[in-house]
């Protein structure tokens, strides 16, 4: 159970709102997997969260994380839980060292979900033997994106050329799949 002050639909605040339930889950030595997730901002119930937060906590909990909706439910009457996590915090209360500790697990398993390898045998290698430098440059859409975002691309692209092994892409992050970002493109 999640109340938070965070948007479940925003990439980062729901990422935020989700880092202590994989923090409890973590510390009860990944024994627990929720079986239903109740969603709350400011006060009001969520019924979904956004695609890649949904996503993430899908490679985490090896299933689609299940939103209650309180369908059939007296809205008079009580709701008992046999059991629940509550949370009404989000990462901020959590140490940079459990925090970290977090985020690497679910790096883990999202390469895991995604079958992203970190062998070297995937470092991309240019003609001349060295290992390639990748460089991605996402940008946002809506009303805290760039003006012009073609003028702020070739400005890292011009950057990238002054260096052989440096390979630049410029993406959307609306408009790449889950695991293609996971993978690095």
């Amino acid at each position: 159970m999640s109340y938070n002050h965070y948007n479940y639909e925003n990439l980062w605040h729901g990422l935020c709102a989700m880092v202590p339930f994989v923090a409890w889950h973590k510390m009860n030595n990944c024994s627990k997997l929720p079986s239903r997730w109740v969603l709350y901002h400011w006060g009001e119930l969520r019924f979904k969260m956004g695609l890649w937060v949904d996503t993430l906590m899908e490679a985490m909990f090896n299933g689609p994380p299940i939103i209650e909706k309180f369908d059939g439910v007296n809205e008079d009457g009580p709701v008992c839980f046999e059991e629940a996590v509550v949370m009404r915090h989000n990462e901020g209360g959590m140490s940079r060292e459990r925090r970290m500790e977090v985020y690497d697990l679910m790096r883990c398993k999202a390469r895991m979900f995604c079958n992203v390898s970190l062998k070297g045998s995937d470092v991309e290698i240019n003609d001349i033997g060295s290992p390639m430098i990748g460089m991605t440059l996402f940008f946002r859409t809506g009303p805290r994106s760039f003006k012009n975002d073609t003028i702020v691309a070739e400005i890292f692209r011009k950057e990238c050329a002054k260096i052989e092994v440096c390979r630049f892409m410029v993406a959307h992050s609306n408009n790449l799949t889950f695991c293609e970002q996971v993978n690095g493109y």
